[in-house]
């Protein structure tokens, strides 16, 4: 009997029986550096440190407190490399939990998204007791700019192939999408006017752009099931960054989620964004369901994991969605399932080889009852199982 074969012989057996005892609290003081580069000056489109401020929010929105007397929320400047600034946060925990955070600039009527980075939460775990870290990265700030002075035409392009529905997890056959809407929150794509049905296409109160896969408005290769559109930002519009995201039309799609924006069915709680200005990105290309990468933005910099961790899921309770992040020590197989307290298994997250590093994985219980889950994480050499609760 081999390894693999063993050790998921002992996730089986113990799978019903685990009851994880509660861990003592521990204190870890995390450093955080933001760098501002490309962003930092005065006036207008730009962060001023005479006027303006960056702040470290969270920490404690979730699985940790935040000790105040020994931390300081506000970012201070560099005396000698104006771009940096520092903050220390001291927070308090369970070892193995996880808390997130993310920046916030301020005055907000200075900033995009009222000061929020445009980037989803930022999470840290919380290690062994007097632990210190530090983060190094750049904050998904936007400084307001000024209108465009010329027009700017952007091709958007979204490749259907391994599309899901959100509302139903279903697989989409890209061959049956008649078209992709494309809504957003810049003026121009509908500022998230209407209700993602077919009728915000039209030209009237268009609210949504129609992507096809034809060979025509931008589309570069018919049938390849990537489906295209050029978009038009005139001169004067409040360009900058904007969010925005698709939504598939085929055949049974205005039925989901009972009707109800049927066509917002591709990611939720989170969405692409694009940087519109003068000289700026000319193409997009997006995969549906699929969040990219801030490429050349933002960069992370935290210990590679020492050992294989399984964090609580988040959010917990949860309806219909969760996330489960975990940490590998190694380039190895892995399998995450999600169980019912029957033993049965009601879902497979994953099942293949992965690297060393961390990862999440979505869990859509859509079509389940509520009640208390158990997901297992298995490896060659370990296994580990946590609850979840489905409140529908």
């Amino acid at each position: 009997m081999n390894r693999l074969i063993l050790v998921a012989s002992f996730c089986l057996t113990t799978l019903l029986l685990q009851n994880r005892p509660h861990a003592a609290e521990v204190e870890n003081e995390i450093f955080f550096t933001a760098d501002l580069s490309g962003i930092i000056g005065t006036g207008a489109g730009f962060f001023d440190p005479s006027q303006d401020v960056l702040n470290l929010m969270g920490l404690d929105w979730v699985g940790a407190t935040v000790v105040e007397e020994k931390s300081d929320r506000r970012f201070e400047q560099d005396a000698f490399n104006p771009n940096l600034f520092y903050s220390t946060m001291v927070i308090r925990g369970r070892e193995g939990d996880s808390t997130k955070w993310k920046a916030k600039a301020e005055p907000e009527d200075r900033f995009f998204n009222w000061g929020w980075e445009i980037s989803p939460d930022y999470w840290y775990t919380i290690q062994e007791d007097d632990y210190y870290a530090e983060i190094t990265y750049k904050p998904n700030i936007f400084p307001i700019q000024l209108p465009i002075e010329e027009d700017v035409t952007v091709l958007f392009q979204v490749d259907m192939n391994r599309a899901k529905n959100y509302y139903t997890q279903e697989a989409i056959d890209p061959a049956s999408v008649e078209w992709v809407g494309l809504k957003g929150q810049n003026s121009v794509l509908g500022s998230w006017a209407g209700s993602w049905l077919p009728t915000d296409t039209l030209s009237t109160s268009r609210t949504l752009h129609v992507l096809k896969d034809k060979g025509i408005n931008g589309d570069k290769v018919a049938g390849d099931f990537v489906f295209s559109t050029l978009v038009t930002f005139p001169a004067g519009n409040e360009g900058g960054p904007g969010l925005f995201k698709y939504g598939a039309y085929y055949p049974g799609a205005l039925e989901a989620n009972g009707g109800v924006n049927p066509l917002d069915n591709e990611m939720h709680g989170t969405d692409h964004w694009i940087d519109i200005h003068v000289g700026g990105q000319a193409e997009i290309f997006n995969r549906f369901g699929v969040l990219e990468g801030l490429t050349g933005i933002t960069e992370r910099v935290e210990k590679l994991p020492e050992s294989v961790e399984l964090l609580q899921n988040f959010p917990n309770p949860f309806n219909p969605t969760t996330t489960v992040r975990y940490f590998l020590r190694e380039n190895t197989k892995v399998s995450l399932a999600v169980y019912n307290l029957q033993g049965q298994q009601v879902a497979v997250l994953v099942d293949g080889l992965q690297f060393r590093g961390e990862h999440v994985a979505t869990f859509n219980a859509v079509n389940l009852s509520s009640g208390v889950y158990l997901y297992r994480l298995q490896t060659e050499n370990i296994c580990l199982t946590r609850k979840m609760i489905l409140v529908k």
